[in-house]
């Protein structure tokens, strides 16, 4: 029987790689005060302002108690706001103040370079490929 190495296991790649990625991500997100996953709320709502909560979670594939303690730092940080949903008083709409929204250009840029200094590892085709690839597993 052959003996199987743990660099052979798909979820130790998948992992080491995001670990890789993740630790980037954050040294080059530390300029702004900002976390790998604070960026990808403020990323969401640079697409579409004003989700709720809930809509943000299922985006960020995050719990609800994670999720507000990112809106808090976000908050605290004057780059988000909470406000009441006028279809629905319980639940909570998130936009971005002036400053979030000024933010935009630069942290996009950050984020843009350290997704190229991983995808130059591969040519477009592999890219494409490997993007196909790992979205089946989300699936």
């Amino acid at each position: 029987m052959r003996q199987e190495k743990l660099e052979d296991y798909l979820g130790y790649v998948l992992a080491k790689s995001h670990r890789k990625f993740y630790q980037l991500m954050r040294k080059e997100l530390a300029d702004y005060n900002l976390t790998p996953p604070q960026f990808g709320l403020l990323a969401s709502l640079w697409e579409k302002d004003g989700l709720s909560q809930v809509e943000l979670g299922n985006i960020l594939d995050v719990d609800r108690t994670t999720l507000t303690g990112i809106i808090d730092r976000l908050e605290k940080n004057a780059l988000v706001q909470r406000e009441t949903d006028p279809l629905d008083r319980r639940s909570k709409l998130i936009y971005l103040t002036d400053l979030g929204r000024a933010y935009e250009d630069r942290v996009m840029l950050v984020a843009r370079e350290v997704n190229k200094f991983f995808s130059q590892k591969f040519s477009p085709e592999e890219l494409d490929q490997l993007l196909s690839l790992l979205k089946r597993i989300e699936e």
